[in-house]
């Protein structure tokens, strides 16, 4: 089943599905028919509504709905100095060991190669710690920050879209890497630098980031980097960006800094959640 699923999903179109369904979810949804379809939607994908910050029938599009903030409070910050940045469940998490990081277990992949170039970041994170988020998509979608810090640097790599579920990742070699993603170094956080990913996937198409207005995700451009000349400034669980569906997040830290072996995988977070307890 697994090399099956490995042969349909590299046939797939993954970039022409994900501009298409981009597309569609784009299109305005006329008024009587935006609470049954959002409904639906709600309860196949388990979204709870209470936390939304609308009622269903002011979300214009899907894209708004799938992008939806949350209403004041529905995510309580934890007086923790790291929290999770995202809703999600845990894909696995502790050591980077000798410049692999763990995908699932028995496979691998390269620590550089993930960072892309990322300004700042050379030799940074070996042997240092990771975690992985997937991001469902009945999920809450913004991405926040897991702690407080500075932006300072970023590398943007285009790539495919392969879905980023479980039964993808034991799957496909190297998905993270092959994947669309965004790489940004932060700095001054309470664990020195930390690099924080998000992973583009299949119907996503688009990651949004707050501190890089003109980046264009999804639209053929070549692989870029650069650094952030005011160095903006962020506060622990700050919205930094958003994605157009479910998609991942990687976080790394610095050797010596944490320690996250007690975060076990299939773990489900909640954006503002304490990491730093078991």
């Amino acid at each position: 089943m697994t090399r099956l699923r490995q042969s349909l999903l590299s046939l797939l179109p993954k970039a022409l599905l994900s501009k298409t369904t981009g597309a569609l979810t784009a299109i305005p949804v006329p008024g009587f028919l935006r609470r049954p379809l959002y409904s639906w939607f709600c309860s196949r994908y388990g979204v709870v509504r209470e936390d939304m910050a609308k009622d269903l029938t002011e979300y214009r599009s899907f894209a708004e709905f799938f992008g939806r903030g949350l209403r004041p409070g529905a995510r309580p910050l934890a007086a923790s100095d790291l929290v999770s940045p995202v809703d999600g469940k845990i894909v696995c998490a502790g050591p980077i060991c000798e410049g692999r990081l763990l995908q699932v277990k028995d496979r691998d992949y390269s620590l550089r190669d993930l960072l892309a170039g990322l300004p700042g970041s050379e030799g940074l994170f070996d042997n240092g710690q990771q975690v992985t988020i997937y991001l469902a998509p009945g999920d809450y979608h913004r991405i926040h920050s897991p702690c407080s810090g500075r932006q300072a640097s970023w590398s943007y790599r285009p790539g495919t879209f392969f879905p980023v579920n479980p039964p993808a990742v034991r799957a496909i070699p190297d998905l993270f890497l092959r994947n669309e993603r965004l790489c940004l170094l932060l700095e001054d956080t309470p664990w020195g630098k930390v690099a924080f990913l998000p992973v583009a996937a299949l119907n996503v198409g688009h990651i949004v980031w707050n501190a890089l207005p003109n980046l264009r995700t999804n639209a053929g451009r070549p692989q870029a980097t650069g650094l952030f000349e005011s160095k903006p400034g962020f506060a622990k669980g700050e919205e930094l960006g958003r994605f157009g569906f479910g998609s991942t997040v990687i976080l790394l830290f610095e050797k010596d800094r944490i320690d996250l072996s007690h975060l076990e995988a299939e773990r489900k977070l909640s954006m503002g959640e304490d990491l730093l307890q078991a």
